[in-house]
C-alpha cells in the first residue's frame, strides 16, 4: 500500500516492472475527481486508473471479490480492457468502471459498504 502523495511514482515504477497493481474505486483516499453517476448521485471518484493507464499504455482489468458463508472469498477477474488512448477517453473508461462497481452491488448488495458520504 502506498499512500497517496507518493502513489503515481510508485505505480509508474512498478507497472515498468509489468507488476499488477490494484486501485480502488470506492474508496476515499483521493483529491479531485472524475463526476460521475453513481447509485443514482453525482459523486467524485478518482481518475487515476484510466489517467495511469493512459500515461503508462497499460490495461485496465477489474476485479471484484464476494464473501462466502464459510468467510472465504470468490475473486472474479473480469477480461482487461485496452489501455486509454487518449484524455477525452478518460472520463468515458471512469463512467464504465463505475457503472461496473455499481453491477456488482446491484448483483449482492449485501457485499458492500463503504465509509464515506456520497
Amino acid at each position: 500500500m502506498v499512500s497517496p502523495s507518493e502513489s503515481a511514482r510508485t505505480l509508474s515504477r512498478d507497472l515498468r516492472a509489468n507488476r499488477v497493481i490494484v486501485l480502488h474505486l470506492d474508496g476515499d483516499m483521493f483529491t479531485g475527481g472524475a463526476t460521475v453517476p453513481f447509485l443514482g448521485r453525482q459523486i467524485a471518484v478518482p481518475k487515476g486508473p484510466a489517467r495511469l493507464s493512459r500515461m503508462m499504455g497499460s490495461p485496465i482489468g477489474f476485479a471484484y471479490s464476494r464473501r462466502r458463508r464459510d468467510r472465504r472469498l470468490d475473486v472474479f477477474i473480469e477480461p482487461p480492457m485496452s489501455p486509454v488512448s487518449s484524455a477525452d477517453e478518460e472520463l468515458d473508461v471512469t463512467r464504465t468502471l463505475v457503472e461496473r462497481v455499481e453491477k456488482c452491488i446491484a448483483e449482492a448488495p449485501h457485499q458492500w459498504c463503504i465509509f464515506r458520504k456520497l
